[in-house]
């Protein structure tokens, strides 16, 4: 009866010494799983974060290559000042990404305008209206439309 008894404890003991790590471990498990829950909701707000700067750079590498790309505005009026002869006049300027829309007055519209084709800076130049005689005068009024090329192409 008392090796019975033994044979029962040492079995017991046996079943308790690989029972109670197990048991342990499953509660680690579940503790560790609650904080990662807990991690993973207080993670949230970095990683929409994380996603709005990833967004941002995203647009300020298009911008930068825009840039990179296009003309300065100042480049486009400086270049447009040394093609104008001194009996041609710009009264508006409007650019719209590579389009430039120039209108103006001049003595001899066609020759302006070939010297935009002949400007590395300028292509498609061609008249968005038919130039117009200004009564009185010598001068005709001129509306055209020109492509900017990229500085890419130069």
């Amino acid at each position: 009866m008392y090796n019975l008894f033994l044979t029962a404890l040492s079995l017991t003991l046996a079943y308790l010494a690989l029972h109670i790590p197990l048991w342990k471990y499953q509660q680690s498990i579940e503790t560790w799983q609650s904080e990662v829950q807990i991690l993973t909701a207080e993670a949230e707000p970095v990683l929409q974060l994380i996603e709005r700067v990833n967004q941002r750079h995203q647009v300020l590498d298009n911008l930068t290559d825009y840039k990179r790309r296009v003309y300065p505005m100042t480049d486009v009026l400086l270049e447009l000042t040394n093609l104008a002869s001194d009996n041609t006049w710009l009264k508006s300027l409007e650019r719209i990404d590579n389009k430039v829309i120039l209108r103006g007055e001049s003595k001899q519209t066609s020759t302006f305008i070939e010297c935009l084709e002949r400007s590395p800076m300028f292509q498609n130049v061609y008249p968005s209206s038919p130039a117009v005689a200004i009564p009185g005068t010598l001068y005709e009024r001129f509306h055209l439309s020109v492509t900017l090329t990229s500085k890419d192409d130069k």
